[in-house]
């Protein structure tokens, strides 16, 4: 009826960071157990009739048990495999080890395109196939990093956090952004849409599990 609201048609993606264990920028003794924890949350995911996105990183690819464990989930249909970069133990490992140069976004453009190739190399080795979307560590998703994954042929990213920034320890904000999927060229601000960009951006909600809980509750 004339009093009855609207219903709108609401659209879920759930994507997962599928990192090493050693998260805190390791370059040596990484480990990778916990992948093989992830056979059972794809199968509650098949329950809930959630088909999630797994955004493997470098060191995860390199793991023989690791990417069988991706290849066996993508296989069975209930599962997507994209890519997902950490600058920190991704060759080539020209910048120095330390805070500032843990963002994908602040190293020089020919640095992210190598690291970039690096990692899609090896995708493709284990995974039998090129990847299509992408995800970058701690979200810092800078202009150049969108040129070099066009460069390399990703379709999508997923690294746009519109409720977050990450300039308090060196990265990228992307308050602002917009919070539908929106294309970008890599020629500007990466919260700013371009029409007929060839890379298409799903931004993130991150940012609601923080206080005041009212306020991010809205």
């Amino acid at each position: 009826s004339s009093t009855t609201p609207a219903l709108r048609e609401v659209l879920l993606l759930v994507s997962i960071d599928t990192e090493e264990d050693n998260w805190n920028r390791a370059r040596t003794g990484v480990t990778v157990e916990n992948i093989r924890q992830l056979p059972r949350l794809d199968r509650l995911f098949e329950r809930l009739g959630v088909r999630a996105t797994y955004f493997a990183s470098y060191q995860v690819l390199l793991d023989r048990e690791a990417a069988a464990v991706l290849r066996e989930m993508r296989d069975r249909g209930r599962a997507e495999i994209g890519a997902h970069l950490h600058p920190w133990n991704t060759p080539p490992l020209e910048e120095p080890f330390d805070e500032p140069h843990s963002m994908l976004g602040r190293l020089p453009y020919e640095l992210q395109l190598a690291k970039l190739r690096r990692l899609t190399e090896a995708y493709g080795r284990v995974m039998g196939e090129r990847p299509r979307g992408f995800v970058t560590g701690r979200y810092a998703l800078g202009p150049g990093t969108v040129r070099a994954l066009i460069a390399c042929g990703y379709e999508c990213d997923s690294s746009v956090t519109p409720f977050h920034s990450g300039e308090d320890c060196g990265g990228m904000s992307h308050v602002g952004a917009p919070l539908n999927a929106y294309r970008l060229d890599g020629r500007g601000d990466t919260r700013v849409p371009v029409p007929g960009g060839r890379l298409l951006e799903i931004p993130v909600s991150w940012g609601y599990s923080r206080r005041p809980w009212r306020v991010w509750g809205k």
